[in-house]
């Protein structure tokens, strides 16, 4: 769940329905999504214009990937090799190899 007003995601486990834990990036988060796995969770970032990768074990940041202007919307292909992200600011899509992060 992303709270744009707090910069934070939240990990919600889906069994209970409870937040988990709340992640501060400090950068806007537009939106998330969850790698096919669950062991990463992915969030554009509007105001730094990158992705932020959580490690949903630690709930620490292990990545910040650079996309393009204001990214607002983020999707993981359900194999987990590629991210696929809509930049509102210059009507971009980014193809994100996320197989390295």
């Amino acid at each position: 769940m992303v709270n744009y007003e707090s910069n934070t995601p939240s990990v919600i486990d889906t069994a209970t329905n409870a937040v988990v834990a709340t992640v501060d990036i400090g950068l806007r988060p537009q939106d998330v999504t969850y790698a096919p796995d669950g062991r990463h969770l992915y969030t554009a970032n509007v105001d730094a214009g990158t992705v932020d990768v959580v490690d949903t074990a630690t709930h620490v940041v292990t990545a910040r990937i650079p996309t393009g202007t204001s990214p607002s919307s983020i999707s993981v292909l359900p194999d987990g090799r590629q991210a696929f992200v809509t930049n509102l600011g210059d009507g971009t899509v980014r193809v994100l190899d996320i197989t390295a992060v």
